[in-house]
């Protein structure tokens, strides 16, 4: 079964998930072209005003789960930002190393970057 997104959780069940593997999976469609007219919209609002919101037990469960539903999508996109900067400064250096020769590319290809090695 394929990793479900939280639109996908909040339709089919009703609820926001907000573990690792969905946040994981929001992060990687939140950061394409096409979804840029979301991240506009989640960036209308702080974090901080969401979560003031999210403390007023007044607010109907509705308003409050389409409140953590915007939360958890700020987290997804915050994650997967973070972790593209930190691949793009990882290649970066290893491409440094390569070039002033203080690694041998042989030594590169075999680390396991993402991919994992069969015996």
């Amino acid at each position: 079964m394929a990793a479900l997104t939280n639109a996908a959780y909040l339709q089919r069940y009703g609820f926001v998930d907000d573990c690792f593997g969905t946040t994981m999976v929001d992060g990687k469609w939140l950061v394409k072209p096409e979804s840029e007219p979301i991240r506009e919209s989640l960036a209308a609002t702080s974090a901080e005003e969401d979560e003031k919101l999210l403390s007023d037990s007044s607010l109907s469960i509705p308003a409050k789960t389409a409140i953590q539903f915007r939360r958890q999508l700020k987290i997804a996109l915050k994650a997967q930002q973070e972790a593209q900067q930190r691949i793009r400064m990882l290649t970066w250096q290893a491409s440094v190393a390569i070039n002033d020769g203080s690694v041998n590319s042989s030594k590169i290809s075999k680390l396991s970057l993402g991919k994992r090695r069969t015996r």
